[in-house]
């Protein structure tokens, strides 16, 4: 009798333990997401590309960004502008992991200016004519927002950049031949001089 009654304990405490992991709370193997090749581990570095007023890397221009955790990168690089060529190097603070949505930058730029550059101004004459000007090199900071789209499946970017660069000097140009411009002329030599809004768009291919 007592075995018989230890026997059927024992297939009930069976029976609960089978019906327990076979019930909704049933735990599930958890996958290893960091597995070689797995497509969310994050890129080793990013070539951007990229266009824009007061641009990092002027008109247009190609720049490297390397991740060195998931929410902060350093950056740098180059590219072709109103005042020349233009270099930059930066870094850049996501607010969420894995480098999209929002993030705030700050960095150096400099353009290499240019010699004999010709324009057709306005003078103290009240005429308008053709002038030459030395446009010396110009060193900014810069402080922006941006704010990144993942694209397609990959690790691949749609990014805005908004934000502010502000000139170490004051003296940008000098002009070397023609009659003196007026000051409308100078206003407009500084307002495309380096420096003011940034307003810019770019894409940014992920490499692994």
């Amino acid at each position: 009798m007592k075995k018989s009654l230890l026997t059927v304990v024992v297939l009930l405490f069976c029976f609960y333990s089978q019906a327990q992991t076979n019930d909704g709370t049933e735990r599930k193997p958890v996958k290893n997401v960091h597995k070689k090749g797995d497509k969310g581990k994050p890129p080793a570095l990013y070539i951007t590309t990229s266009t824009g007023l007061n641009n990092n890397t002027g008109i247009i221009g190609l720049n490297l960004e390397l991740p060195v955790s998931p929410n902060i990168s350093i950056e740098a690089g180059a590219g072709i502008g109103s005042w020349g060529n233009k270099v930059y190097a930066g870094a850049k603070y996501y607010l969420r992991p894995h480098h999209l949505g929002w993030a705030l930058g700050v960095g150096i730029t400099h353009n290499s200016g240019l010699s004999d550059f010709t324009d057709n101004l306005s003078t103290i004459y009240g005429s308008t004519e053709s002038v030459t000007l030395d446009l010396y090199p110009v060193t900014n900071m810069y402080f922006a927002a941006y704010r990144y789209w993942k694209l397609g499946q990959g690790a691949n970017r749609f990014f805005l950049e908004l934000g502010y660069s502000v000139a170490f000097t004051n003296d940008k140009f000098d002009q070397t031949s023609g009659d003196p411009i007026d000051q409308n002329a100078i206003n407009t030599m500084n307002l495309i001089s380096p420096g003011g809004l940034i307003a810019a768009v770019g894409f940014s291919f992920a490499i692994r």
